[in-house]
């Protein structure tokens, strides 16, 4: 379910188009802003499309052969709830590319560890205390890449603007107070 889910993100590699346009602005944010707004025009109709029309989608490319009617059950359902992570495949893919580009790659790891331990622990939450079966592990897979997303953003935010880690220099004034 996960790869046919992913097919429109592997086909558009809107990542590959973002790291040049990325590198020419060291990462800016209206640049990233720009792109993630680009990836949820671009995964939204496949969200959509995905969610309402998974059976027949299964049921086109895999219902023949060995493939049962309880298997394009299960795949049409994790196609389904795959399919609500389609957006955030393509904003985490965009955000490491500015990692890259900003040279800056240490923090990725942990990110990522962090992404993972997520999904394992709502994993665990969804299938084992919820009984949610498919839809849990899609549900944790969902929930991860957001927190791998946030976490993401909030990083570069945190390094492109130090004052929100030092405190404002201006006497306790921020920004938004000075308008």
């Amino acid at each position: 379910g996960l790869m046919v889910a992913t097919v429109p993100r592997n086909i558009v590699k809107l990542e590959h188009m973002a790291i040049t346009a990325l590198s020419e602005v060291k990462a800016s944010f209206e640049k990233i802003n720009l792109y993630i707004k680009y990836s949820f025009l671009i995964s939204f109709p496949f969200i959509i499309g995905f969610f309402f029309l998974a059976k027949l989608v299964v049921l086109v490319f895999f219902g023949y052969g060995e493939f049962t009617l309880a298997d394009v059950e299960l795949t049409a359902e994790a196609i389904k709830y795959y399919a609500l992570s389609l957006a955030f495949m393509f904003i985490w893919a965009i955000l490491y590319r500015a990692y890259q580009v900003l040279n800056w790659l240490k923090p990725v790891f942990f990110i990522a560890i962090a992404g993972i331990l997520v999904n394992g622990f709502l994993n665990y939450i969804f299938v084992v205390v919820y009984k949610l079966g498919i839809k849990g592990i899609c549900l944790g897979t969902f929930f991860a890449y957001f927190v791998l997303c946030f976490l993401s953003y909030f990083g570069l935010k945190l390094k492109s603007d130090p004052l929100i880690m030092k405190g404002s220099k201006n006497g306790g004034k921020d920004k938004m107070s000075n308008l």
